[in-house]
């Protein structure tokens, strides 16, 4: 479980602008090294986490896996 600080954190950084979120992006955003740190949901695809993991590798970026999709989307105000 992700802490309510850090996802408070994570919302703040999504009402600054500071967030960038979707595979697709994501990737993009650290090819071009615009990227600092990527978190990753527990519960996301194994492909996605070594996907991700490779690429943080490859480009000095951190990777934390922590917490649920549910969670993180509500955090960045992305709710389905």
């Amino acid at each position: 479980m992700i802490n309510k600080k850090i996802l408070g954190l994570i919302g703040l950084a999504t009402r600054a602008r500071k967030i960038c979120f979707g595979a697709d992006s994501v990737e993009e955003q650290i090819k071009k090294k615009k990227v600092y740190l990527v978190i990753i949901a527990e519960d996301a695809s194994k492909r996605t986490k070594d996907k991700f993991e490779l690429l943080g590798k490859d480009f000095q970026v951190p990777v934390i896996v922590k917490g649920e999709i549910e969670l993180l989307s509500k955090a960045i105000r992305k709710v389905k």
